[in-house]
């Protein structure tokens, strides 16, 4: 086993990740009986699973390196000292790119709502919301992030450029979510086989911002959970029918204009961060022989 992972250490982070969060989730997609519905028992089995990339992450580091190289994995989860252009762009960059998105679309806010406060909240105070309700509260960004970021995509960018290694990885974290596509309400009740079909489009694009700022951050997987507790917190928010306007849009032109925002994310970020402003370190220490 331990020669098979010094061999295929990428192939074995991978086959661990998606087989300790799907025999997690197990139980409780039984449970329901083809009834896919969020309730308390599965949110606690899914707060669990969604550690599974970060296990698995530790388990091939350790057979790897040993915990000489499991420490260095974790200290890049405390790295914030990087180049200071990479903050402002990973707190509010998506979050007024959603926003200007709206109001050019003519997406407005519901009748009682002052588009001002929706404003102020979505982005001016998107750093400290993302933080407390996506980050410390929700699931996801630290369960997931020392895998993917901080594990595969180091390795995956010693192999390929930047945009095949965030495909790759967009199109494996897109597909690890598999179970959840079973629930209508996580995937904005659009039909399941056109969410399989645009999701893994959305996890690309994303990707390859993260990827972006991970170049630009020096490896820093702490840039890499905040960046993605703004997408979630954004996400989540603008498709929130109490605040905006939204209800008479269908549920995939409503899917159609958020990817859309990814890819202007996409587009920007990889303008802005063309040239590396930080000074990337090796990420990924060598292998004892």
């Amino acid at each position: 086993m331990k020669n098979y992972i010094q061999t295929k250490p990428v192939v074995a982070f991978c086959l661990l990740s998606y087989l300790i969060t799907w025999l997690i989730q197990a139980p409780g997609l039984a449970a329901m009986q083809g009834n896919f519905r969020f309730n308390d028992q599965f949110l606690l089995l899914l707060n669990i699973s969604s550690y599974g990339p970060t296990l698995a992450a530790l388990a091939v580091t350790f057979a790897l390196q040993g915990f000489s190289g499991v420490k260095s994995l974790l200290k890049r989860a405390l790295q914030w000292r990087i180049s200071w252009l990479v903050y402002p762009a990973v707190f509010f960059l998506f979050p007024l790119i959603s926003f200007l998105g709206y109001q050019i679309l003519g997406i407005g806010a519901v009748e009682g709502e002052n588009i001002f406060e929706l404003f102020l909240t979505l982005v001016i105070l998107a750093p400290v919301n993302a933080f407390v309700g996506s980050i410390l509260l929700d699931i996801g960004p630290l369960g997931e992030e020392l895998g993917w970021r901080g594990f595969l995509l180091p390795r995956l960018l010693e192999k390929y450029g930047e945009i095949k290694a965030s495909v790759i990885l967009g199109v494996l974290w897109g597909f690890w979510h598999f179970p959840l596509f079973l629930f209508s309400e996580w995937r904005g009740n659009v039909p399941i086989w056109q969410a399989l079909a645009l999701y893994p489009f959305s996890t690309i694009l994303i990707a390859y911002v993260m990827t972006k700022f991970h170049q630009a951050g020096s490896g820093s997987v702490l840039i890499a959970i905040l960046y993605h507790g703004i997408v979630n917190y954004t996400a989540g928010y603008i498709q929130n029918a109490k605040l905006w306007n939204i209800k008479s849009i269908p549920p995939i032109t409503l899917e159609l204009i958020i990817l859309a925002f990814f890819a202007t994310m996409a587009i920007v970020t990889g303008v802005l961060f063309r040239k590396n402003p930080g000074n990337l370190s090796r990420t990924i220490e060598p292998v004892p022989e």
